[in-house]
């Protein structure tokens, strides 16, 4: 992986208080933070995974 793959890049959104109260439940329960769900929730989208695919086919 590239240094320029590595950059870490800040996502900051409003959510309502019951989502916020729905993810930190989450976390809790689960012993994740909030930064590995929704890191996670993100790499499961399909357009993720075309990106991914698509890099490493022009290696």
């Amino acid at each position: 992986m590239s240094n320029k793959q590595r950059e870490k890049q800040w996502i900051t959104f409003k959510v309502s208080a019951s989502e916020m109260k729905a993810i930190e439940a989450y976390c809790e329960e689960n012993k994740r933070t909030k930064t590995d769900v929704l890191r996670e929730l993100i790499r499961q989208l399909p357009t993720f995974t075309n990106l991914n695919t698509h890099s490493q086919n022009n290696k």
